[in-house]
């Protein structure tokens, strides 16, 4: 079977497509850049941060299913910058746009690991990376003398076909194993991602569990500390009505014994003034008998 070559142009939306639609962009992106000879990436201005970013993305999805291979796995990438502003700094045409390239492309130590990191995934995808910087056409388009735009059309179409002339080309056999293969790690991603869903949904309830399970070990032991609570306060009330009790019969005793040493100081009294008596008796008893003699 003959062999013919591909290109594929391919213009960035960003980063703010929605998530399905990003998906299959992905997937289209990633089918054309290992199925063309030259990948066409339009930019507008200049080549931003966003669009490496963007890139890198989509290459290395593509990469799966070249996993195993060692070599990079995508052919020549060509930066189409539209309505290119800085002609002094760079100048129109392949010259400006490689030079473009290599500037932004370019790994510094100063860089961040991250920025350095994005540029050396970039750069391991493809064989080769290209640029080509466009004017911009202007509201007015001025008039041209005819020949001299069909010699400029035919040089810039000579310029076209050298660039996809000199990369391999791939045939209908080649692109149908590789959809095959493509297919076939895709069906994996897809079968990964599941799994990877359904352990996830199992984590998170197992963790949805324990979480029940501690909230319900911790209303327990709030009861059990209740409880104890409760417990010690009826302890502290008893404990205080017998200190009651206690001090109310010592008060009981101390009324006691105080007129019980009233009542003893009485007897102590009353016996002193007996015994006088008593001994007065005596003393009396012992005089002898007054006579008395009358003449």
């Amino acid at each position: 079977m003959a062999k013919r070559w591909w290109y594929c142009s391919w213009t960035p939306k960003g980063p703010s497509i929605p998530s399905p639609q990003r998906k299959e962009s992905m997937t289209i992106f990633s089918l054309s850049m290992m199925t063309s000879s030259v990948q066409i990436y339009n930019v507008m201005n200049n080549i931003q941060e966003d669009h490496l970013q963007n890139l890198q993305f989509f290459a290395e999805y593509g990469r799966l299913a070249q996993k195993g291979n060692e070599t990079r796995p995508f052919q020549k990438l060509l930066f189409l910058v539209r309505d290119w502003n800085w002609p002094d700094d760079y100048e129109f045409g392949f010259s400006g746009g490689r030079s473009l390239v290599e500037s932004r492309l370019n790994i510094t130590e100063e860089q961040a690991a991250e920025l350095r990191t994005l540029r050396q995934s970039i750069l391991s995808c493809f064989s080769e990376i290209e640029g080509f910087l466009l004017p911009s056409p202007g509201e007015k388009r001025p008039r041209r003398s005819l020949v001299r735009l069909q010699e400029f059309h035919l040089e810039k179409l000579t310029e076209a076909k050298k660039v996809f002339d000199d990369y391999p080309k791939m045939g209908g056999d080649d692109l149908e194993e590789l959809l095959s293969h493509f297919v076939e790690d895709e069906k994996e991603i897809i079968r990964k991602e599941q799994e990877e869903k359904v352990e996830r949904e199992r984590e998170r309830q197992e963790q949805q569990k324990r979480e029940e399970e501690m909230r319900h070990e911790q209303l327990l032991e709030k009861l059990r500390q209740e409880a104890r609570e409760a417990e010690l306060k009826r302890e502290i009330e008893m404990l205080r009505e017998q200190k009651t009790k206690i001090e109310q019969e010592q008060a009981r005793d101390r009324e006691v014994d105080a007129k019980m040493e009233r009542l003893k100081q009485e007897y102590n009294m009353k016996i002193e003034l007996l015994e006088l008596k008593l001994a007065e008796m005596r003393n009396a008893s012992d005089k002898p008998p007054l006579i008395c003699v009358i003449s």
